[in-house]
């Protein structure tokens, strides 16, 4: 979770771009651009290709109907991570959405149309419950005293990367190019809590393994 609460990242990119009159924290019509622009750069830091966040990492359960292949994804996924079946201990795989709904018969697949993902459900897994651990899109801060749900050392890089987008709106590019250099550095130089948490060899070659798939597809 982040340390610092809207109301102070917002004195914070005020006085990163030096205080201008225009960017009072304190006047309501200057919070909503600081808000914007903090809201902005907190997107920008949680997508998974910029840093995958463990706060981040959530997971809901969907209970299988028979006959219905439509489930509601969650409101606040970005991109799905993979689906086991708790019921019979099954991981799903991934397929187009058409090729699903032309082959009643793929019962261990699923697949994303828009907001739903699908399944075909039979009458063994009739009733199964069937989890999806995704990548969440992050909370917006909109209350002064909301935090992030990412991790503290993130705090000042959301603040640098706002700072960034608000130098460019007023015009300000060498200021906007220096703290969106300076935010990308932040992120480069932290690495994710995973490659600490493995001592086991073929685990690590697992995450290494997965690690450059993912760079190259």
């Amino acid at each position: 979770m982040g340390l610092m609460t809207l109301a102070e990242m917002r004195v914070d990119v005020a006085r990163q771009m030096l205080n201008r009159t225009t960017l009072d924290p304190t006047d309501p019509t200057a919070q909503i651009k600081l808000n914007l622009w903090i809201n902005r750069a907190l997107r920008w830091v949680a997508l998974p290709k910029v840093f995958r966040h463990p706060g981040l990492f959530l997971n809901s359960p969907v209970v299988l109907v028979l006959a219905t292949q439509r489930y509601a994804l969650p409101s606040n996924l970005y991109a799905i991570r993979f689906v086991i079946n708790e019921t019979k201990e099954d991981e799903y795989r991934p397929i187009l959405p058409q090729r699903l709904l032309r082959n009643s018969s793929s019962d261990r697949r699923f697949a994303r149309d828009g907001n739903d993902i699908l399944f075909n459900v039979s009458d063994s897994t009739n009733g199964d419950t069937v989890r999806i651990y995704y990548w969440a899109y992050p909370t917006a801060l909109t209350m002064d005293g909301s935090i992030t749900q990412i991790e503290d050392y993130f705090d000042q890089v959301i603040i640098d990367r706002a700072t960034s987008d608000g130098c460019a709106a007023i015009g300000e590019l060498q200021r906007s190019d220096f703290f969106r250099e300076r935010a990308a550095a932040a992120v480069n130089e932290h690495a994710p809590a995973q490659l600490f948490e493995g001592m086991n060899e073929q685990w690590m070659n697992d995450l290494h393994e997965r690690n450059s798939y993912q760079r190259t597809s």
